[in-house]
């Protein structure tokens, strides 16, 4: 007979210290992303970019996936967020982002069957139309 591993005691709602660390350097690196009008541009970029790169750095070592919302906002060349320096367009079946500092193209495929007009939406991680794709989605 084998050892018998122990029980997880942890509930689904309580999150580990390295997710929380995570959580606070995401909120960091969109909060230096916002105060880009207010501050020095070069000086902003440096930091979101040294903000992310400790993001990914992070969730590597520790052996942890982002989410798809903080890592569909990530250059994933230069690792800087696409929402300063980035550009989305909409595509028939896909959508194109650019991103202008590194000209990395990334395509997200999206299924024609599934494809609805307020996809973007429900991509961007600072999307303000919650209600409005709460509202769709129940029609």
């Amino acid at each position: 007979m084998g050892k018998r591993k122990p029980l997880n005691n942890h509930s689904p709602s309580t999150f580990s210290p390295v997710h929380h660390h995570m959580n606070l350097l995401c909120q960091q690196m969109f909060l230096y992303a916002n105060c880009q009008s207010r501050m020095d541009a070069s000086f902003t970029k440096q930091l979101c970019l040294l903000t992310s790169k400790n993001l990914i750095t992070l969730s590597q070592k520790s052996q942890t996936r982002l989410s798809l919302a903080i890592r569909r906002s990530l250059c994933t060349k230069c690792s800087i967020p696409l929402h300063m320096s980035g550009k989305v367009r909409m595509r028939r079946r896909s959508i194109h982002v650019h991103c202008s500092l590194c000209n990395h193209k990334q395509i997200i495929d999206c299924p024609y069957d599934q494809w609805c007009s307020k996809y973007v939406e429900s991509v961007l991680p600072d999307s303000s139309c919650d209600k409005l794709l709460e509202e769709y989605n129940n029609e």
